[in-house]
């Protein structure tokens, strides 16, 4: 009993002197061991196998959902990630697609938008376009409302275009609800990106997290 209250003593001297004291910042990685994906978000972000970074609120993440699902961490930032060669293949002419940030409100006035059929040959399609923000990720304002004929192109019909809402929002999530007439065998998410005076971001690009 003596020896092991002199390692329990040890081990609270050992864990007291390693808190950081308040303001200031310490590398948790150095010399540790941590699993690692990629560093898009928090959520891909390398975690400590032997410590971890705590927070009272929810982090700064990105989530996304395709008709009510919750799109694997793998893939879920391809229609956002400015890479032409990623997107989502969504199997229907109905796309309800959701983007959040966590705890990050996106400052914008407007998105930009392409979207391609699977089939080819089928011309100028017919689509309804509505685009949705909220400021809780529950309720949704509606900003924008649109119709018209996707692009009949040589090969797939295609929707690429900037849609701006009017006015400025800052909103934690946004949202973007289509359908296409006679896209029978789905659609293909090429890029969702998020507009402030003209110029598309990535939300999440300047992130520094700390413990």
């Amino acid at each position: 009993m003596k020896y092991r209250g002199l390692a329990f003593a040890a081990a609270a001297i050992v864990i007291l002197g390693s808190c950081t004291p308040e303001g200031e910042y310490r590398n948790l990685a150095h010399f540790r061991a941590a699993y690692q994906s990629s560093c898009g978000d928090y959520d891909q972000a390398a975690q400590l196998i032997t410590d971890g970074i705590v927070e009272t609120e929810m982090p700064e993440l990105v989530q996304t959902f395709i008709n009510g699902e919750l799109v694997p961490v793998y893939n879920r930032n391809w229609v956002s990630d400015w890479a032409m060669w990623s997107f989502t293949n969504v199997y229907s002419n109905d796309v309800d697609f959701v983007y959040s940030a966590g705890s990050r409100r996106i400052d914008h006035d407007g998105v930009s938008i392409f979207v391609r059929t699977m089939q080819e040959g089928l011309g100028a399609l017919p689509y309804t376009l509505d685009l949705y923000t909220s400021e809780n990720g529950q309720d949704w304002d509606l900003m924008v409302s649109k119709k018209g004929k996707m692009m009949g192109a040589q090969g797939t019909s295609v929707l690429m275009m900037d849609i701006p809402y009017g006015r400025e929002v800052e909103a934690k999530a946004a949202r973007f609800v289509l359908h296409v007439d006679g896209a029978d065998e789905g659609l293909i998410l090429h890029s969702y990106n998020f507009i402030l005076g003209g110029e598309a971001f990535y939300p999440l690009e300047d992130n520094d997290f700390h413990s």
